[in-house]
């Protein structure tokens, strides 16, 4: 019943990391937070391999469609997933996110956050991850919060690059 869950899923939920829709949800997702990030970051990213349209902005037209096609208010940085239940995988992998709340939320089965970007806080604590939880060459660009976090499964952190503050902890 999230909003921001029915944005990250517009084009579907995807069944598999190769999924079409998974590129989709990408693009859509990025071009959501485009007006927000800097053009510094943008620039960064494209030069990372993210593509020119996953940062051109919605007209105006557009995002209303969207907004009111998810339930989302035009507008605000703070990303809230917090106490979501997520059943089926999430594949988050390559979004953008602003100031992003999955605090107390549980992920059944699999967290993709591969190549995510969380530019401002990322808060997931009390957060309870399944069999698998991805964060692989993820950048923290603020404080990552990860106290009394519980990784039933995997918990992959590769390359991760942590660039503020990063809190682990019981």
């Amino acid at each position: 019943d999230n909003p921001w869950y029915r944005l990250a899923t517009l084009h579907g939920e995807p069944s598999e990391t190769d999924d079409e829709c998974v590129a989709k949800n990408r693009e859509t997702w990025n071009r959501w937070m485009a007006p927000s990030l800097s053009d510094e970051l943008k620039t960064e990213l494209r030069e990372q391999g993210w593509s020119d349209k996953e940062f051109s902005p919605f007209s105006e037209a557009e995002q209303q469609s969207i907004a009111a096609e998810v339930g989302l208010p035009l507008g605000g940085d703070r990303i809230d997933f917090s106490n979501t239940k997520f059943e089926v995988p999430f594949y988050a992998q390559g979004f953008v996110f602003l100031d992003a709340d999955f605090g107390g939320s549980t992920f059944g089965r699999e967290a993709n956050f591969v190549r995510a970007i969380f530019s401002s806080e990322a808060d997931f604590e009390s957060t309870t991850f399944g069999d698998f939880a991805y964060f692989e060459n993820a950048t923290f660009g603020g404080y990552a919060v990860f106290i009394r976090t519980t990784f039933i499964g995997d918990a992959n952190f590769p390359s991760a690059i942590f660039g503020s503050l990063a809190a682990f902890s019981e």
